[in-house]
């Protein structure tokens, strides 16, 4: 994405971003590699909807070569993928969170420490209010182990940049370790 926000990623053109204006963000800053809509659109939906697990191929190939370090101008000392539910795992049979991000990291020779779970749903979320569905989000992660993070800069990475109420989750978790920042990097915003 070309002209974007600073903090949250979304693309626009003014100085002022009305998203980061009515949001409150927990981590310091989101980068996303590609607007959520056309071709892009059509292959994550594919991919997690339609199962077409080969595409995952055609995402790697186009997150090929990107070094963190430099496109958040900043040292990243380990990377933590958001967790898919277990449903979600079993209906698809792979976390694509991981099959995008686990390779980027690998490249980067930064560790990949699945430290977030998700809990269990109960409640189909559309059919809660916006209030709602945020405190849902809330409380359905956990960490599944104590780590020293202290000093380190964190990077979480997501597939798809919707509300950002899930990476907000997420942070809030991970701000418990003492984090020196907290990054978020995910392969496409829905603007």
């Amino acid at each position: 994405i070309s002209t974007s926000c600073e903090r949250c990623g979304l693309p626009n053109e003014n100085e002022r971003c009305f998203f980061c204006e009515e949001n409150s963000l927990e981590f310091d800053r989101n980068i996303s590699l590609y607007v959520y809509e056309g071709l892009v659109k059509d292959l994550i939906q594919s991919i997690k909807f339609k199962n077409d697990i080969y595409k995952v191929r055609i995402v790697n190939h186009l997150t090929k070569g990107i070094v963190l370090d430099s496109i958040f101008n900043d040292f990243i000392d380990v990377v933590i993928p958001v967790p898919s539910s277990l449903i979600s795992l079993l209906n698809r049979g792979f976390d694509l969170v991981k099959l995008v991000f686990k390779p980027i990291a690998k490249f980067n020779r930064k560790p990949f420490l699945r430290l977030i779970s998700k809990k269990p749903f109960s409640k189909q979320q559309k059919k809660l209010s916006k209030e709602d569905r945020i405190n849902f989000i809330k409380n359905s992660f956990y960490v599944k182990r104590n780590l020293d993070l202290s000093g380190k800069v964190v990077l979480l990475c997501d597939d798809v940049f919707t509300t950002g109420n899930t990476l907000n989750a997420c942070a809030i978790l991970l701000k418990k370790f003492n984090p020196k920042k907290i990054y978020s990097l995910t392969f496409a915003r829905v603007i």
